[in-house]
């Protein structure tokens, strides 16, 4: 009995990783689903439901449906979904079973034919990631839809219907969208739970902002699912999604940042010279400015041969581009002294310039991965670097690599 029960739900791993769960059904649910368990113990019931259920298992198997997807077209799709459909209905027409039975099992076929049609163009865009675009079904496919359905509580009693809510959220916010796919999620769940609150009312509302809470927690920031949580009508749905569910976000959500901080700290380390006046300084003084690094050393002839191509690639500039972009000598002279007199026997007077104390054993050199000089780098507006091992002076490239940078 439990298992003809089960195969008539037939609620697919692949969809029930993403619905709300049971319990959630359960506050609205349970009682019409005990009259369904009641209807098939009844045994002329019974049987019906042993040859329904081995002809049509095929058509309620969300996960076996979802992955053909990407070997159909939307019209072969919608033909042999009509087809199964209509052949439910035939054999339903003077079947010995109960009009509870008959009509449920109406409801369901129906709901399942438009839950495929419209889970068929997200989950094709879902696993399409080169594509910018969801593709639009035909018109005339969707137009067969009657959107009041929304409107109505009841039908969230079949499961079929509960498969549909998400898909057809996701396409109808799609086509306010002209179908231009998301690549900011907390945006999506928004968008989703403003069109949810806007287009459906009171118990299916509810029951797409649950959903969006279910299926996107591991993306929801604390603030937004605060609001989606507040804007639950039902008390006793908005109290599951309170305590442990937003204590789960709010900790999910500091390791996001703490990764995010460790990323950008390896990507862009804190970068400390010391100056000629013997203060450390970093490269968040030039905020604001294009940097151009050049990483050298009193000792290294191939650092003192670009110099002249310095001097003449700022001479190059547009005056006034001269004062946001930035020439940042990095010496790594084993001591003050040598860089001292570095910068005077070649000319560097006039430009920003640093020290890297401890020579080749500098922790700056290790952050960056400077094995060898001369190295050059360049730093965008932002303070971010742009490129870490970027063009030398001679080379004509360079120059219109800065003056991108900083206009």
């Amino acid at each position: 009995m439990k298992k003809i029960f089960f195969l008539l739900l037939l609620s697919s791993a692949a969809y029930a990783q993403q619905a709300v769960p049971d319990s959630t059904d359960s506050i609205v649910f349970r009682s019409y689903e005990d009259s369904l368990k009641a209807e098939l113990s009844r045994a002329g019931n019974r049987e019906f439901m042993e040859d329904f259920t081995t002809r049509f298992a095929k058509y309620y198997d969300n996960a076996a449906q979802y992955e053909r997807f990407a070997s159909m077209t939307v019209d072969a799709l919608e033909m042999e979904l009509f087809e199964q459909r209509a052949a439910q209905k035939k054999l339903l027409e003077n079947a010995p079973v109960t009009p509870f039975l008959k009509n449920h099992l109406t409801r369901e076929a129906d709901f399942q034919y438009w839950h495929l049609l419209y889970a068929y163009p997200v989950i094709r865009a879902n696993n399409d990631q080169k594509s910018r675009r969801l593709v639009s079904v035909p018109e005339e496919i969707t137009r067969g839809f009657r959107k009041q359905e929304m409107a109505y509580p009841f039908n969230l009693k079949y499961r079929a219907f509960r498969h549909l809510v998400p898909y057809y959220v996701s396409y109808e916010n799609s086509r306010e969208r002209n179908f231009e796919k998301y690549t900011n999620m907390l945006l999506m769940v928004n968008d989703k739970a403003e069109y949810s609150l806007k287009h459906l009312k009171g118990e299916i509302a509810d029951y797409s902002l649950a959903q969006l809470l279910f299926a996107y927690k591991a993306y929801l920031s604390s603030s937004l699912a605060q609001s989606v949580v507040s804007q639950v009508e039902n008390d006793e749905i908005r109290a599951r999604f309170t305590g442990t569910y937003l204590d789960d976000i709010a900790r999910q959500q500091a390791v996001v940042a703490e990764k995010e901080r460790e990323r950008q700290a390896k990507e862009n380390p804190v970068l400390t010279f010391v100056n000629l006046k013997g203060k450390t300084f970093d490269l968040s003084e030039f905020k604001g400015k294009v940097v151009y690094i050049d990483f050298w050393a009193s000792w290294c002839g191939p650092c003192k041969a670009q110099f002249p191509y310095a001097r003449k690639l700022h001479e190059t500039l547009p005056e006034k581009l001269k004062k946001d972009i930035v020439f940042l000598y990095i010496s790594i002279d084993d001591t003050v002294e040598r860089w001292q007199e570095g910068i005077k026997s070649n000319g560097l007077e006039d430009f920003v310039n640093g020290h890297v104390e401890g020579g080749w054993g500098a922790e700056v050199l290790a952050k960056l991965g400077i094995r060898s000089i001369p190295r050059y780098m360049l730093v965008d507006k932002s303070g971010k670097i742009v490129d870490a091992n970027a063009r030398r002076p001679n080379d004509p490239e360079i120059l219109p690599h800065l003056i991108r940078l900083a206009e």
